[in-house]
């Protein structure tokens, strides 16, 4: 068989596409693929944070995986994924009807339209753990927490426990609405498939007399539903790997101790940090995530608007 030969020109543009690309890989490999490949060899063995020389860590099997479903699923790791799936189940609607209803109204040719814009994507821009310190500046409670100094300020005696011990399902609450701060990054998104919609189609459609509910529901949401389902995964998953929030202003019940949080807590906190377990539990928390993905995914088949 004869080999094709490559001119000098040619192979001078593999090797720069090759070398621009490297970082990229090696990035990958460092810190995506083998991070992966050890935690699911560390969740098979009992190894501590700090590795012992006189005791190294053992190979048992699905041990860990066994104490998850028997005990933990009881004590600790099963209220933790419970209360996650309730903020993610009262968080994802809510997010995506506040990005997509306020991208409906920017998609409009209004006045400052676009100062607008840039004033709803900013807070998307800020770090995460600094918008979780300044909000719990706002719910701290007793009179260093700006909202409760407020409160008091105007008669209220006994405001609100929004977080601490003691707070229960309200800190889980607080911890919702301060989740809800960084909707920018979906409504632009929303926003740019808005803007591939048509103009014809909704003329069409106002000639035959339809209403703008009938537009939204005919019209709008088939045009954009492969991006809708595209934000409703990335909400989905991020609502259930939430950690900044809960960390910085939850952590003290268990309505505001979420998955990570615990996962977090198992292996670097305690008098006995475990490593290994809580590699395991990370590893279950991907397979919950896994199936929320293939089911989205099976939805999307069967509703997503597909030009060709």
């Amino acid at each position: 068989m004869e080999k094709i030969k490559m001119s000098r020109r040619e192979a001078m543009r593999h090797v720069k596409f090759w070398l621009f690309i490297l970082p990229a890989v090696l990035g990958f490999l460092c810190f995506s693929a083998y991070p992966l490949v050890r935690s699911l060899l560390l969740s098979f063995t009992d190894a501590p944070l700090i590795p012992d020389p006189d005791y190294p860590a053992q190979f048992i099997g699905f041990e860990n995986f066994e104490r998850i479903f028997a005990i933990d699923m009881t004590l600790n790791f099963g209220p933790a994924l419970f209360y996650t799936l309730i903020f993610a189940l009262l968080h994802v609607p809510i997010i995506m009807a506040i990005s997509l209803g306020l991208a409906l109204i920017l998609n409009k040719d209004l006045p400052c339209s676009g100062f607008f814009r840039v004033v709803f994507y900013l807070p998307a821009l800020l770090p995460a753990v600094g918008m979780s310190i300044m909000f719990r500046w706002l719910f701290t409670p007793g009179s260093d927490g700006f909202i409760n100094s407020w409160l008091q300020s105007v008669g209220v005696e006994n405001p609100p426990l929004w977080l601490g011990a003691g707070s229960g399902w309200l800190g889980l609450f607080t911890i919702l609405i301060m989740s809800l701060w960084g909707f920018g990054s979906k409504m632009i998104i929303f926003l740019a498939a808005l803007k591939n919609v048509p103009r014809d189609l909704y003329e069409a459609a106002s000639l035959d007399g339809a209403s703008p509910w009938q537009q939204f529901c005919r019209i709008t949401l088939p045009m954009i539903s492969p991006i809708f389902f595209y934000n409703l995964m990335l909400t989905v998953i991020a609502a259930l790997q939430l950690f900044n929030e809960s960390l910085i202003v939850g952590g003290t019940t268990k309505q505001t101790t979420f998955v990570v949080l615990y996962i977090y807590n198992t292996a670097y906190t305690g008098a006995n940090p475990r490593l290994g377990y809580a590699s395991a539990l990370a590893w279950v928390l991907f397979l919950v995530i896994g199936v929320f993905t293939v089911i989205q995914f099976a939805i999307k088949r069967k509703v997503a608007y597909y030009e060709n």
